[in-house]
């Protein structure tokens, strides 16, 4: 039971206690004074004695039968006092009783309303503690991620880097006839790596500075990529950070946007589809 529904059952029980010696306690006393005054009058009007010339008669007239009847109707008299005390004490005993039970009934359901908002409350704190849970998951998900993509991107910062050539008029793949342009490369040089983040970032500006021209000039363009499984390896590692991107919950997605991973996503995506011959079977 809460600490402050105890004390105020408690509270009740006192006053309630209080409240019942209290009025006992008069009812007592009001008929012990009945009882002694009775008694005090019995016991004057039984050493009365008949005074000269008195015609009624008095204790001293008595036979044997008639003194026991005397003192019967005496006692019967006193314990018709304390019957009826008895009767008035149970009948404020009831009453309390009734009392107590209409006390208690709302004290249980005050507790009953209580325990029901608490279920609530430990409802909700469960509610909460597994989202948080479930989001530093998603989270340490996500930087593990990230680590790993700018892990790659630091291990083969040479896979950036592809000839390009555009299809001749007869557009033949297969013979590769090709009009050669100038390479796309992304170096050492071309950015900063003062942490994950920033090495994440400025490869994607640096990728976005090398691509812009052919991205929009040359559609039909063709890449052949100089280390093509470093390539792959930097591209599965960008699509897993992405796809983590994505389960990421609204107050964390700002990650994602200071990396830039949709424009990385979209720039390694069109550096796959236009170069040729990229193998599958990396790891």
């Amino acid at each position: 039971m809460p600490m402050n529904w105890r004390f105020q059952g408690e509270a009740v029980a006192t006053a309630k206690t209080d409240a019942k010696v209290s009025g006992n306690g008069s009812a007592i006393f009001a008929t012990i004074i009945a009882t002694v005054a009775w008694v005090a009058f019995a016991i004057y009007y039984t050493f009365q004695k008949p005074s000269a010339g008195e015609r009624h008669p008095t204790i001293w007239c008595l036979g044997a039968a008639e003194f026991g009847s005397y003192l019967q109707g005496v006692f019967a008299t006193i314990g018709f006092f304390w019957v009826a005390l008895a009767v008035y004490i149970q009948s404020k005993e009831l009453q309390h009783q009734r009392r107590e039970f209409e006390q208690n009934r709302k004290v249980m359901e005050a507790q009953v309303e209580e325990a029901r908002k608490q279920a609530e409350l430990l409802k909700l704190q469960t509610t909460l503690l597994i989202k948080a849970n479930t989001e530093a998951e998603t989270l340490a998900k996500f930087q593990a991620h990230v680590s790993l993509l700018a892990t790659r991107l630091r291990q083969y910062n040479n896979a950036l880097q592809f000839d390009v050539g555009e299809p001749g008029e007869n557009n033949n793949y297969e013979r590769q006839v090709m009009t050669p342009l100038s390479p796309i490369a992304v170096r050492e040089k071309d950015i900063t790596d003062d942490g994950d983040q920033t090495l994440i970032a400025t490869t994607t500006n640096a990728l976005r500075t090398a691509t812009r021209d052919y991205r929009m000039k040359y559609p039909n363009i063709v890449l052949s990529a100089k280390w093509p499984y470093n390539f792959v390896r930097i591209f599965k590692a960008m699509d897993s950070c992405r796809q983590e991107a994505k389960m990421l919950p609204e107050t964390r997605a700002v990650l994602a946007e200071a990396l830039e991973l949709n424009a990385l996503g979209e720039i390694m995506d069109w550096l796959k589809d236009h170069t040729s011959q990229l193998p599958v079977d990396v790891h």
